[in-house]
């Protein structure tokens, strides 16, 4: 039979064509439904994002209206200003996770803009020589040494808040706007601590701080400032008295949140915080003061980053040996240093503790860091620059070497005014000591004058990690602390 060359070919080239039209028709089919399954796949996530993202206020005013079934968390006062005011067991919705801190918020203003306070006492300070103005002590610490550890904080925080501190004898009513003082960060007025407890009582409210006294910002007189005791009542004492510091700042109106539901232990966290860390990747010199970090046995937080790149941490609570807290020494004399036998606090924990106590990784991520040895009377600066002037800032003399007295250790102890330097969260609750000469932090005054080298006291402690170490895993809070390598 003859084969019609030039038909079969037009066959073939059909059969083809058919061919390519079938497979491009079901690679068409296969890319849509992928491209479905995609879409779909992504209008999820971003469902999943609008249920946890949105502005902070709007979420605040839905728990507000949902625990007014219960019980009432908050008041107007007369000049439209919405206070949290009541129990702990009401007021439970209104913790913000920012910048290695535990926040409460305490105001909402007309204009969308939210008061906040740290949940704990960040340090214990002295006013000084004035009450709350621009020469004290409170006042140069909170708008240089701790703004500095806020992330971020043009863009979330307002920056020329007018606080005011009215001096008044009076605290139940809204303050006159006679005496305004600018700044990033604050102090809660006598006022304002006031509302917090209107719903229920100074004993029980939701801002009641049993480990230290805290200072407010004004005060009765021009020698009298208010300040907060253990039991939460409002009372008055001079202003060179040392008592706790529980800064507060103003969030700007329109901050998102990116998650948490405000309780204790779930906060909200704000859009344009510290984004959380790339384990095995980011470095733990990049984080921010006040995150939690676990070693060895113990929970620490950051204090600061040195300028060779090494974190200096402090103890979470009261240095423990084998589950109970250790009593030691300061030393031979009030320079930490001395004292040559475990007796003594600098010995037994640079020459026991990190060199046999502590497993070998562990002990090779210590280094030594500079602890500052001045001495103090009521300005925290004096522990450290060798000259103090009205501008004078503790990263300025570090920055240029204007220190007045250093060693070098791979451990010790917090100086006075320094992040942390207060009972804050610990658990334990009694004296305990710091580097700086002569002065221990107390339960009840803030700060005591030691005159004994015979009494034994525990130690919040201070160790430095070596630049280079890594995050491995942890989102760097109190419940879920880094780990590090």
């Amino acid at each position: 039979m003859r084969i019609d060359k030039k038909g079969f070919a037009i066959s073939t080239m059909l059969y083809g064509l058919i061919f390519v039209t079938i497979a491009i028709f079901y690679m068409i089919i296969a890319l849509v439904s992928n491209r479905y399954e995609h879409n779909v796949s992504f209008v999820e996530d971003l469902r999943e994002n609008l249920e946890v993202t949105g502005e902070l206020q709007t979420s605040l005013n839905q728990k507000i209206e949902e625990k007014q079934a219960s019980c009432t968390p908050t008041i107007r006062d007369t000049d439209g200003t919405v206070y949290f005011s009541g129990l702990e067991s009401c007021v439970n919705f209104n913790y913000v996770w920012y910048s290695g801190k535990l926040w409460r918020i305490v105001a909402i203003y007309s204009d969308g803009t939210m008061k906040m306070v740290t949940n704990d006492v960040m340090t214990v300070l002295s006013g000084g020589t004035a009450d709350y103005d621009k020469s004290s002590y409170i006042y140069k610490w909170l708008n240089n040494d701790f703004k500095d550890t806020l992330y971020n904080y043009d863009n979330l925080i307002v920056t020329n808040y007018s606080w005011n501190k009215t001096r008044s004898d009076s605290y139940t009513n809204v303050l006159p706007k006679t005496t305004m003082i600018d700044g990033t960060v604050g102090l809660l007025n006598a006022h304002e601590y006031y509302k917090a407890y209107q719903n229920s009582s100074y004993s029980s409210n939701y801002l009641r701080y049993e480990s230290n006294n805290f200072w407010l910002m004004n005060g009765i007189d021009n020698n009298n400032m208010y300040f907060v005791n253990s039991s939460g009542t409002i009372s008055t004492y001079p202003y060179y008295n040392y008592y706790g510091i529980r800064p507060a700042v103003v969030l700007r109106s329109h901050v998102y949140m990116n998650g948490g539901s405000g309780t204790y232990n779930d906060p909200y966290t704000i859009e344009g915080d510290i984004a959380s860390p790339l384990y095995g990747e980011s470095l733990l010199n990049e984080r921010v003061s006040g995150e939690y970090v676990r070693f060895y046995d113990s929970i620490y937080r950051i204090v600061d980053v040195e300028p060779d790149g090494s974190v200096r941490m402090t103890g979470a609570d009261m240095f423990r040996y084998n589950g109970s807290y250790l009593r030691k020494r300061f030393g031979t004399s009030f320079n930490f240093g001395s004292g040559g036998t475990e007796t003594y606090w600098n010995y037994y924990l640079n020459n026991y503790w990190a060199n046999s106590r502590l497993p070998s990784s562990y002990r090779n991520l210590l280094v030594t860091g500079p602890f500052y040895l001045g001495s103090a009377s009521y300005d925290y600066r004096t522990t450290v620059c060798d000259l103090v002037e009205e501008n004078t800032t503790i990263k300025y003399c570090i920055k240029n070497s204007k220190i007045i007295s250093k060693r070098n250790y791979r451990v010790g102890f917090l100086r006075y005014g320094e992040m942390f330097a207060a009972q804050g969260e610990n658990a334990y609750r009694g004296n305990f000591y710091l580097v700086t000469p002569r002065f221990l932090v107390t339960t009840s005054q803030g700060i005591s004058m030691s005159s004994s080298l015979t009494s034994t006291y525990p130690a919040k402690i201070v160790i430095f990690i070596r630049n280079g170490a890594i995050i491995r895993s942890g989102s760097g809070t109190k419940n879920n602390p880094f780990n590090i390598a």
